[in-house]
C-alpha cells in the first residue's frame, strides 16, 4: 500500500544540477558499490532478512550529500540492529559509465564515511520507477523496510534532524517483539 503523503520540508528533494569532481577511490570491506539488476536490487531492498534502512541517493544530488552526516550518525546509533543499504541513482544523470560510475560512488562513500554498501541501478529510470512502484521519482529518499520486505515508512525529501529522531523511534518500535 502506498505511504501517506509527507509534508514538504525546507530542504526539498532535488534533481541533478551539477557534478562534483571525483576523489580518488578506495574501498572498505563490504562497502564497495556494485551494479545491480532490477531483480537483484528488488531482492536486496524487499527480500526477507532484517530491518533495513534504504537510502536512495546520488553524488550529483546536493540534498543527498547534505543528509549523509545525519545518516552516518543514525548508523552509529542503530547500525548493529538495522541493515543499511544505499541505492544509487548515479547512472540516471551525469554521463559517467561503467567503472567511472562505481569509482564516483566509492569516492563519495569514502569521503563521507559511509559504512554501508550502495547498489547502483543498472536499468533505465522508467523501468526502475515501474518495478519499484515509485510515485515520487526524485531523491533523496529514505525507506524503513521490515524483515518481511514491507516499507514501514518513507521520507521523500532531504532528512532533517527531527526526521532522524522519528526514524530512531520507528526503528525501536519495529524491533520490539510482536505484542509488546
Amino acid at each position: 500500500a502506498p505511504s501517506p503523503p509527507i509534508a514538504p520540508s525546507s530542504a526539498p528533494a532535488t534533481t541533478p544540477t551539477s557534478r562534483r569532481p571525483a576523489a580518488p577511490a578506495s574501498s572498505g570491506p563490504g562497502t564497495a558499490p556494485a551494479f545491480a539488476s532490477l531483480d537483484d536490487l528488488h531482492a536486496a531492498v524487499f527480500g526477507p532478512g532484517q530491518l533495513r534502512l534504504v537510502n536512495h541517493w546520488a553524488t550529483w544530488c546536493s540534498g543527498c550529500v547534505d543528509e549523509l552526516p545525519l545518516l552516518v550518525a543514525l548508523h552509529e546509533a542503530v547500525g548493529s540492529d538495522v541493515e543499511f543499504l544505499g541505492v544509487s541513482w548515479e547512472g540516471f544523470e551525469g554521463g559517467l559509465l561503467g567503472q567511472d560510475v562505481l569509482d564516483e560512488v566509492q569516492a563519495s562513500s569514502t569521503i563521507h564515511g559511509l559504512p554501508w554498501p550502495s547498489l547502483l541501478i543498472e536499468a533505465p529510470p522508467p523501468e526502475f520507477f515501474d518495478r519499484f512502484d515509485l510515485d515520487c521519482q526524485t531523491i533523496p529518499q529514505v525507506w524503513l523496510v521490515d524483515a518481511e520486505g514491507t516499507v514501514l515508512h518513507r521520507i521523500e525529501q532531504a532528512l532533517e534532524p527531527s526526521d532522524v529522531e522519528d526514524l530512531k523511534a520507528r526503528i525501536a518500535a519495529a524491533l520490539q517483539p510482536a505484542g509488546k
